[in-house]
């Protein structure tokens, strides 16, 4: 059973509310699934609010209450992957930059003729270093699901080609 038949005054996404993914399916826009995830919540707090012979039966309102906190938890899931997807990639780029750049600024130092480095500075710059190499990981799987797919992808050589044809 749909939402929409469960509740009829719950208005469907309609199809042109859809984003384009990059693996070709259309999926329901961040804004309208969150909307929809609200309506949801709302619908079950009427029902324990506002049916009071419903919530009286023999565990019914610890189901309700049950749903109502996987529905909210669910809300916020998708708020905060629409979150890291928006914020996540540039965030990891910036990490991985600024560690990059002490690890590097550190060994320049020792480098150009500074004392040589203690122990506990080489042992800095080697986590330094295994830090940005980390984060390099961390980019392409933060971009791969959670990347905006409102984004257009960059053309390819073979689609360029054929455009300057």
């Amino acid at each position: 059973m749909t939402m929409q038949q469960t509740f009829p005054e719950a208005k469907s996404i309609p199809p042109e509310k859809t984003v384009e993914t990059a693996s070709g399916s259309g999926e329901t826009a961040v804004p309208e699934i969150l909307e929809e995830a609200g309506k949801l919540v709302a619908e079950i707090d009427k029902l324990l609010n506002n049916y009071k012979p419903l919530v009286d039966l023999d565990g019914t309102e610890e189901q309700l209450q049950h749903l109502k906190e996987l529905s909210e938890t669910y809300r916020a899931g998708v708020e905060a992957a629409d979150r890291l997807g928006r914020e996540g990639s540039a965030c990891v780029a910036d990490l991985r930059d600024r560690t990059k750049l002490a690890a590097e600024e550190m060994q320049r130092l020792a480098d150009d003729g500074g004392p040589p480095p203690t122990k506990q500075q080489e042992a800095e710059i080697e986590i330094l270093t295994k830090a940005a190499r980390k984060l390099d990981k961390i980019a392409p799987v933060l971009e791969r699901h959670f990347g905006d797919a409102t984004k257009e992808d960059p053309p390819d050589a073979e689609s360029a080609d054929q455009n300057a044809a």
